[in-house]
This record gives structure tokens, sequence and C-alpha cells, in this order.
């Protein structure tokens, strides 16, 4: 997974370094004149000099317990991990005082992924009180390798009590977080290390998690605020203006022959949180949009979506949650059609790269204008399921999914419109060369009408198989600003002639977010 798994921005013992400077300094004007030409060097990061000097001081005393320590330490900066061990255990075989050297040992094993060992010692350093709040940071990392995040994120908290130490306890804290999906207080964790250890490896680190390069669906969550609002305004070219909204279930009639025009579209909308506990999270929102076409103003469409989502937080092995929302059309200025959806989703997560969602959706939809009113008003019951993997990072996701559907018309003779659809889809999110954030989608949807419509003249039912290509394309410009490039299409092949057509939409546009 990435950065956000196990590949940290500085090894550990240099975060240790960082974190416990003037305490080994102190330390090291105790010591004995045999080792005290390495402390210069050791104090100044020259640890090549600093090993060989404390390396002449064991050959000349094997038994120098701070000679060892002090070599170890060098050592492990040097990357001998393993020596580094070998030097602080027989130190502290010699001292069982050197207390600084119980959290060092701990750490060393943390960074050869000896978690056991790491678990042990750290625990033991936990229990010093002058080691405490440094040994709960080490043990969030312990944690949070070992793939538990809420015993981690339990640490990284514990650890932010000491100011010295809490930027990188914000750090790791904001990546376990990540992990467990909940982004709401990344921002500000990532900008509280950026601010305040300016210059280091891990500042730069988190600056890459901050809003300027988050997904957006991070992005809205800076700073842990309850609220998010948009704006988005842009130009679109469309070959088949003549179509309905593209989720409404209205294929091609066959009169409409399709049109290309330009359109200027403009997109508002917001959420806020109502619900925000240890177990659940619920959020309100709305979108809308209008398109205005340059002619063919009888296809202007606008839309309001009123949304509500609720939602345990996420489990370490599932969450469980309930989408609803209730969607107005206008064409020209006019009622269209509405509806309203139901959906109930459980989500399972299989180790920190995969998850798999299962949901039933039941949407119901009334058309408020002929020819479609009432002949298309009808209950429609769905079943999906989803399969998530991350490649690597957060910001790069593959989803792949398959769902069923039955539309049930509710007109007298009930077969007309009736059709099951079966829909194969994926959709691959991802961060490129930390230019812009893409997203790419296909969907092949196979609707089959059992029955032939007596609102036509043909004789068999209606199959179409729908082939929609979706490219994304946004890149921040500033911090709340964003440009992006959009295509859409729709090929759509059937078995009576008149039905089949081909729908291409460029769009490229602005968008605000707060």
């Amino acid at each position: 997974m990435g950065r956000t798994q196990a590949q940290h921005p500085a090894t550990l013992v240099v975060i240790l370094l960082m974190l416990v400077g003037p305490h080994l300094a102190a330390a090291n004007t105790q010591s004995q004149q045999h080792y005290a030409k390495g402390l210069v060097p050791f104090q100044n990061g020259q640890w090549e000099s600093a090993y060989a000097s404390f390396t002449n001081a064991t050959k000349a005393d094997p038994d120098d317990a701070i000679a060892l320590y002090y070599r170890g330490i060098s050592g492990a900066r040097l990357g001998f991990t393993r020596e580094s061990i070998a030097d602080i255990e027989r130190a502290l075989q010699l001292r069982p005082d050197l207390q600084a050297a119980v959290l060092d040992l701990g750490v060393l094993y943390l960074e050869a992924g000896e978690y056991e060992n790491a678990q042990s010692w750290l625990e033991r350093a936990y229990d010093l009180p002058e080691n405490r709040f440094r040994a709960a940071l080490f043990l969030g990392i312990a944690n949070y390798r070992r793939g538990d995040d809420a015993e981690a994120q339990r640490h990284f908290q514990n650890a932010a009590k000491d100011p010295r130490i809490r930027p990188v306890a914000n750090y790791y804290e904001g990546l376990s977080l990540l992990r467990q999906g909940k982004t709401g207080s990344v921002g500000g964790l990532m900008a509280s290390t950026e601010n305040n250890m300016p210059g280091t490896e891990i500042a730069a680190a988190a600056a890459e998690f901050d809003s300027s390069s988050l997904p957006r669906a991070r992005r809205a969550a800076d700073d842990d605020k309850p609220w998010s609002v948009y704006g988005e305004m842009g130009i679109a070219y469309d070959s088949n203006v003549k179509l309905a909204p593209n989720d409404s279930g209205i294929r091609r009639s066959r009169d409409a022959n399709g049109e290309d025009v330009g359109r200027l579209q403009i997109a508002f909308g917001g959420q806020y949180r109502v619900l925000d506990t240890e177990l659940f999270v619920g959020t309100l929102g709305y979108d809308g949009y209008q398109g205005i076409n340059f002619g063919e103003n009888d296809y202007d469409i606008s839309s309001h979506r009123f949304r509500a989502d609720f939602s345990t937080r996420a489990d370490r092995w599932y969450q469980v949650g309930l989408s609803t929302f209730y969607n107005y059309y206008g064409r020209n200025y006019q009622s269209f059609f509405h509806e309203g959806s139901l959906v109930p989703w459980v989500a399972f997560y299989e180790g920190d790269v995969t998850a798999t969602q299962v949901y039933y959706r039941l949407r119901g939809r009334d058309y408020t204008r002929n020819p479609f009113e009432p002949w298309r008003d009808a209950i429609n019951n769905a079943v999906g399921l989803k399969q998530l993997f991350l490649l690597g990072a957060v910001d790069r996701v593959l989803t792949v999914g398959y769902q069923w559907s039955d539309n049930d018309p509710l007109s007298r003779d009930g077969t007309d419109f009736a059709y099951q659809s079966h829909q194969f889809e994926f959709e691959l999110e991802a961060s490129v060369m930390d230019w812009f954030d893409t997203r790419l989608g296909y969907a092949l949807i196979l609707d089959d009408a059992e029955h032939p419509n007596s609102r036509t003249g043909f004789v068999h039912g209606r199959n179409d198989n729908e082939h929609q290509i979706v490219i994304h394309l946004e890149r921040p410009i500033t911090r709340n600003l964003t440009a992006a490039l959009d295509y859409f299409g729709i090929i759509n092949n059937s078995n009576i002639d008149e039905f089949e057509y081909d729908r291409n939409i460029v769009s490229a546009g602005l968008s605000m977010r707060f």
C-alpha cells in the first residue's frame, strides 16, 4: 500500500534521534574520556567517524557499556541494524540501569521487523516515565505495521500529549485514519506536522497529503469541518443532445435524430455532517445542475438531488451503511421526471488492500410529461457487488462490479418497458506523477425486454448492449480551485436498428470547493 503501510519518509532510528537529541547530549557529558572523541561527530551526524571512535573505545575496553551503547546507535544510523541490536543488548547486560537503551532496543527490533520483540521492549520502555510518550509513538507504529489501525491510533493520540512528539504522532495518526477511511481529520493532522517540523523528511511527506494533492473526496473533508460546499462551471460538446438524462432509464426513441450542440454547464451543492459519534456518521447533501445549450433549448436539462448517507464507522473487518436520495429532473425548465432511491449496503475489508461491498437498491420513478407518463413509471430493484483493490497507495483504487436489476412498470399492462439488466463495470482512480488525478471507467449494460412493446409496431422484445466509457482528469490549481477535463461516451447496439445510437460528450471546467 505504498507509503501508507510500511514505507516511511525516514527510518525509525532517524525519528528517534530527532526526538531524543537533547537527552543524548546530556548523557554524553557523563561519558568517560576514552569515547569522548566520538561524541563530537556523533552530535554532528557524522556517523562513520563516530562509529569508528566508539569501536576503538570498545576495543580498549570490551565491557564499556556506554561505548557499546553509542556504537549501537551510530551503527543503526549506518544501517547495521543486527549489529546494533547486539551492541545495545550487551550494553544493557552490563548496565541494566541504562534506561534509554530499552527504548532504543525496541525501536531497532521494530526496524528489523521483529514485532514481538519490539512490542516487549517498547512496553518496558513505556513503563519508564521518561520514555512513556516516545514509547507510545513507536508502539503505535508497531500496531500500524501489523494492521491494527484502531490500536495504533490510540497510541498515537497518547504520544501526542508530549508537544515535542506531537508532530510526528500526528503524521502517523493521519496515515492510520486514511487506511480506515476516516479522512475528516487527516488534513489538520498533516498540516500540524508540516508546520511544526519544517525542512524534515516527515514534513515533506505530510505535505504530499495536503489538500492540494488529495483526491476530491478527501479534500472535501479538509480540517475536519462538518460542512463542504462547491461550485462548478464549464463548457461541453454533446454529439447527441436529444437523449434523456443519462440515468433516467430512457433509451433513444425512433424519432430522436441526434443533433450536436455546445453547452454551458453549471453545478453547485454541498453537504453537512449531521451525525458524528464514535460508532456512526451521517451526512445530508444537495447537488444542483443546469445545462444551457447553445441552440436546441428544448433540451436544456436541470436537476436537483437531495441525498442522505448514514453508516457505521469503518471497523477493521466491516462497515454497514444506508444511502438514499431524491432526484428531480426538468427539461426546458419544466418538470420531466422525479425518482427516489434507497440503498442499504455492507462492506467487508479483507486485509489492508481489498474490500467487498454488497448492496440492494430500491428505486421508484415517476414521469410527469408525455410520451413517457404514465407508461414509464416503474419500480426498479437491483442487487450489486463491488470489489475494491488498493493498488499500492491510497490514491490508486481499482473497482470491479456487477449489478442485476429488474424494471417493473406500473402501467396497467405491466409488460410495456419491463426489462431485466446485467451491468458489468470497472473503474480505476489514480494520481499520475503528482500532476493530475484520473478516473477511468467502463461499463457494459445488457438490457433484455422479454415482451414486445404494445406502443410500437415491433413483434419482439428489445435487447440492447450499451457500452459506456468515462475519462476524468483533474488538476488542482490552488488549495480550493481545480481544473477538470471529462469525456463520456455511449455506444448502444440493439436488435432493433432504430434504437442503435452513439453519444459523445466532452467537457472542460473549473470547480471551487470549500
